[in-house]
């Protein structure tokens, strides 16, 4: 474990004031509160930090006798007038007795996470509540308490001045230096501790360290950090005595790695490339980090911040296809000089954690030889990880697929194949169903990989009996929504396993399907040699780049495909009918091969899957076959509430579609 020093030292007795400052602001909100009890008021509270929010809204239940109801924001929609509104209505009509009797406040939560997700969305929340205030009086019969950062209240103050008329002063809450100290020295020591143990895998690392709900997002780390700063003048002592520049290092990591990651920061990241040269502010972040531990032979701080800066490049490669060569050679020399920073500091588990990155670009980059050489030395380190090693062997077969030594790539991919069939045994750290669901999908890609390899061995060696028995059963098992391009390719050489077998209809029909599934997910245009498909999202299934976030597929609607083929006004039409209540039944009829299934497949179910019925929400069924249409609807029902929640139990979806 990381020990960090303690950066401020300021007398305890200020924190104790702070302290005392908040109770006494916690009382004065409790008198307010029960002052209106029964009619309309609007009270402001300033508080900067969601975890001392949680802690205030605790103490003030037990201040209360009548409970408080809480509404919050996240992506919602909503005017603030139509759901103070609706919940006001919604409490009413839950109960007998008036609405008045049954709580004592409304409890506007979570303001500052619209900002996050949309910068004009606040402000016209706002604007709109300041133009209802006459109503919000009139309707609502108790107190309403709107919670805001600093940012949110100078915001607030901007675009509704007369509501906020209708209030006293904000009642302040905050924390003392010495308590901001304390929550940031415990956040950034986590994070270097997940970061540098080696046992957490690397694909689960990022999401370990967010699943602390208690640490400090982006913009209140950013804001903490001014008031620490704030605080130094404050005192009119000299900086440097009361500040840690080992602090800033770590903080400067903590904020980079957030600034990739948080909603609330990425909309106002910088990512451009320019001159061969990323400007973002992450990048700008880790490198002050960078430059302390690198001025201080802080070996692996050192190599734990290069490797984050190699992920840039590699997320720049990712969303950047046309001008990717470059910057994987730039996450190559970042991932290098993190590897030469674990070595100087003789800490070969590190080597392993992060070693399987430097594989994949290395691959990516197809240096076979630096690659083949890498993995030797890596193979030693893996014994005990089993995702780990089985694509070390992988990466073998890979090379010698490259050189089209099949004995080899069978030899390998053999090997490979045999690491995962073990049954896997989770460390009691790890019993957490949604790392399970991880491991496992991961292992279930990585089947697959080794599965094609091994077809391929067969099929280039004549073992065409071989080959088919392996390649057909993968197809039908594998979840092709883990890995698109790998189905894909599981398609390609079946493809060519069944022509070779002289099965010609299968193979043209597996073509067909290839074919559609390209252009289903980008990977080819549509040409009109198959039907056309809602357009997919693929996943990245890299073992160091797996993100659990990331797992859904998104449909999208194929507008150039559906334009061009000039059926976009014929979507909107469809629409528009199904959604109008005066046609029950719409049929599309016309000659085979003018394109019913593609319209249907391609623009109407991804359309109708953006709108919604009288705020319901629209779940297109399509079906094929007639002979039990009310088990085949039920099936659908079933695979797409399963969809929605893979970790769900299966027996309790089967009986609820029963």
């Amino acid at each position: 474990m990381i020990q960090i020093k303690q950066p401020i030292k300021i007398e305890e007795n200020k924190d104790f004031l702070s302290q005392a400052v908040n109770e006494r602001s916690l009382d004065i909100l409790a008198r307010a509160i029960d002052l209106f009890q029964g009619s309309f008021s609007l009270i402001i509270v300033n508080c900067n930090y969601r975890h001392l929010r949680q802690k205030l809204l605790t103490s003030l239940a037990s201040k209360m006798g009548l409970p408080y109801t809480e509404i919050w924001w996240r992506e919602a929609p909503e005017t603030l007038y139509k759901k103070l509104q609706d919940v006001w209505e919604d409490v009413g009509k839950a109960s007998s007795t008036a609405a008045t009797d049954n709580i004592s406040a409304l409890m506007c939560l979570g303001l500052e996470q619209t900002k996050s997700t949309n910068l004009d969305h606040l402000e016209n929340l706002f604007s709109d509540a300041n133009l209802f205030r006459d109503r919000l009086k009139q309707q609502l019969k108790c107190p309403v308490v709107i919670w805001l950062g600093d940012r949110e209240l100078q915001q607030f103050y901007v675009q509704a001045p007369e509501l906020v008329n209708l209030a006293a002063p904000p009642i302040k809450f905050r924390l003392s230096p010495m308590e901001l100290s304390h929550t940031i020295c415990q956040q950034v020591s986590r994070l270097l501790a997940i970061a540098t143990d080696p046992e957490i895998p690397l694909f689960w690392q990022d999401t370990q360290i967010d699943s602390d709900r208690q640490s400090l997002s982006f913009g209140e780390l950013e804001f903490a950090r001014r008031e620490l700063r704030m605080a130094h003048y404050d005192l009119h002592q000299d900086n440097s005595q009361l500040s840690s520049p080992e602090l800033e290092a770590k903080l400067d990591f903590a904020l980079g790695r957030l600034m990739r990651r948080s909603g609330e920061a990425i909309t106002t990241e910088i990512y451009e490339e320019s001159q061969g040269e990323l400007h973002s502010v992450s990048q700008i972040y880790y490198q002050c980090s960078l430059d302390y531990w690198q001025k201080n032979n802080k070996s692996i701080e050192s190599g734990v911040v290069l490797f984050y800066l190699g992920k840039l490049w590699w997320d720049y490669a990712l969303s950047k296809v046309r001008q990717s060569q470059s910057a994987w050679i730039k996450a190559k020399q970042f991932f290098q000089a993190a590897i030469a920073a674990f070595q100087q500091a003789d800490r070969t588990d590190l080597l392993a954690k992060y070693g399987g990155a430097y594989s994949d670009v290395l691959e990516r980059l197809k240096q076979w030889e630096e690659l083949e050489i890498w993995i030797k030395l890596l193979l030693p380190l893996h014994q005990q990880q089993t995702l780990e090693l089985a694509q070390d062997y992988g990466y073998l077969a890979k090379i010698a697929a490259d050189r089209t030594a099949w004995m080899q790539v069978k030899e390998h991919s053999s090997n490979a194949f045999l690491v995962l069939k073990t049954k896997p045994t989770f460390d009691k750290n790890f019993d957490d169903q949604k790392f399970k669901f991880s491991w496992l999908r991961l292992r279930e890609i990585q089947l697959g990989e080794y599965q094609l390899l091994l077809t391929q061995s067969h099929f280039y060696l004549g073992e065409m009996e071989l080959a088919a028995n392996l390649i057909e059963p993968t197809i039908a098992r594998f979840n092709r929504k883990y890995e698109p391009k790998l189905y894909i390719q599981f398609l390609d050489i079946f493809h060519d396993v069944a022509f070779a077998q002289g099965r010609y209809l299968q193979a043209f029909q597996t073509r067909q399907q290839q074919r559609t599934l390209e252009q289903q997910y980008g990977l080819r245009a549509f040409t009109g040699a198959g039907t056309l498909q809602p357009k997919q999202l693929p996943s990245n299934s890299n073992i160091a780049e797996l993100d659990r976030s990331k797992f859904d597929i998104k449909f999208d609607i194929n507008i150039s495909e559906i334009t061009t083929s000039g059926r976009l006004q014929d979507v909107e039409r469809l629409v528009t009918r199904i959604l109008s209540i005066d046609h029950q039944l719409t049929i599309i009829h016309g000659e085979s091969g003018v394109g019913k299934s593609s319209l249907v497949n391609a623009g109407l179910i991804p359309a109708l899957l953006q709108r919604s019925l009288t705020g319901q929400e629209l779940i297109p069924i399509k079906i094929r076959t007639y002979t039990n249409w009310i088990n085949a609807i039920a099936f659908e029902l079933y695979q797409n509430e399963l969809d929605q929640k893979p970790n769900a139990n299966i027996t309790t979806l089967l009986n609820k579609f029963q």
